[in-house]
């Protein structure tokens, strides 16, 4: 019986005809050398209108075609349609090599990951092979981000080309479809406690006139808010810190203003309008990290105050808006009174008026960010 490992190299493929045939052929003698991997070929079709099916089949490729348009759909489509143990994936521009696919699978097979990366910001570039936006800005400033929120230690988190354990695919439960898929596929073996590691790779160039199918700035935001969807403690903790900071900032004003440099002062109604300022910013991050707490499982525990939040008995929580609200709408209506008064003329109150400011709108975002917590619940 046979017991080597066996891996898929799979390619995404849209209207690639000028490069796919080429790439075939390096995979042909990249794969026959190989004796210790049983290695299949599979092109993951996403709707080529020129000669790539055709081209795939002539080079001895399995083809599976993919009616869901991203780069993403592409890949879930290839690893799901995959038969092997391992699968990796890459570019059909052939800008990486198919035998730096041979070290990735028997890096994983020897120290039993369920993801390695091919970095090439750790291994070679050739010149011209990546713009200066995503080599020095988009992808150390992301990579950054990723080690930093989920403690994963990679250098080049938009690599293309990944070997990864099918198995351990399937538990992710992978659901982007775009370019994102990169970072999507990062979080989750993260928040999963997948092995993941990393191994220096060549990136060759383009062909000339070729378009890339990546569009930078939109799909760097797409991995931007894949990264921050899935790091609910970052807004958490960012939430706290600016309300507690605009309290700070707020409390001794109810004594101030105080000289500071001449006729310069501090904790007077400028002031307290900066802590207002501050302090609904931090209730906008808390409510935002209860809203992804109740929307998918991370890899570290939710705090208990969020817990506590979030399972709010629901005639509590209906009885937090009516009192809030009355009070909102109280604190209002009294200052339009005091305003009244005036004759609608110059506020002499101005402190007292950023005071109602500050103890209605602070308190009720943070209620409302409860409320829609409790929302989107109903909704899963």
């Amino acid at each position: 019986m046979d017991s080597r490992p066996s891996a898929t190299f799979l390619i995404p493929c849209l209207n690639e005809e000028r490069t796919l045939g080429e790439l075939l052929r390096e995979c042909s003698d990249a794969f026959k050398g190989d004796t210790g991997v049983d290695w299949e070929v599979l092109v993951a079709d996403n709707g080529s209108t020129d000669r790539s099916r055709e081209i795939a089949r002539e080079g001895g490729a399995r083809v599976v075609e993919v009616m869901t348009r991203g780069y993403g759909a592409a890949l879930g489509s290839g690893i799901l349609n995959a038969e092997t143990e391992w699968v990796v994936y890459a570019d059909a521009d052939g800008t990486y090599r198919p035998r730096d696919a041979v070290a990735l699978v028997k890096m994983a097979v020897r120290q039993g990951a369920d993801l390695v990366l091919g970095s090439r910001l750790a291994g070679e570039i050739e010149p011209g092979a990546m713009p200066w936006t995503h080599r020095y800005l988009g992808t150390p400033v992301l990579s950054w981000l990723i080690r930093s929120l989920y403690g994963v230690p990679i250098t080049d988190c938009n690599s293309g080309i990944r070997c990864l354990r099918r198995e351990s695919y399937l538990r992710w439960k992978l659901r982007s479809a775009g370019m994102e898929f990169a970072s999507a596929l990062l979080i989750q073996a993260a928040n999963r406690g997948a092995r993941i590691l990393e191994t220096p790779v060549v990136l060759r160039a383009g062909p000339p006139g070729r378009t890339p199918h990546l569009k930078s700035w939109r799909d760097g935001m797409r991995h931007l808010l894949v990264i921050l969807a899935g790091a609910p403690w970052f807004f958490w903790y960012l939430g706290l810190a600016l309300l507690a900071g605009s309290l700070v900032i707020a409390v001794p004003c109810i004594w101030g203003p105080f000289p500071v440099f001449g006729d310069v002062g501090l904790f007077g109604p400028h002031t307290l309008a900066v802590g207002t300022v501050v302090g609904f910013y931090g209730a906008m991050s808390f409510s935002m990290a209860l809203l992804l707490y109740v929307s998918s499982p991370t890899r570290r525990p939710q705090p208990a105050l969020s817990q506590f939040l979030t399972r709010l008995p629901e005639d509590v929580l209906f009885w937090a808006l009516v009192f809030f609200s009355g009070t909102f709408l109280a604190g209002g209506g009294y200052l339009f009174w005091r305003w009244y008064l005036t004759n609608y003329g110059g506020l002499d109150f101005v402190r007292l008026a950023l005071f109602c400011v500050y103890l209605t709108v602070i308190p009720m975002t943070l209620l409302l960010g409860i409320f829609q917590a409790h929302l989107w619940k109903r909704t899963q």
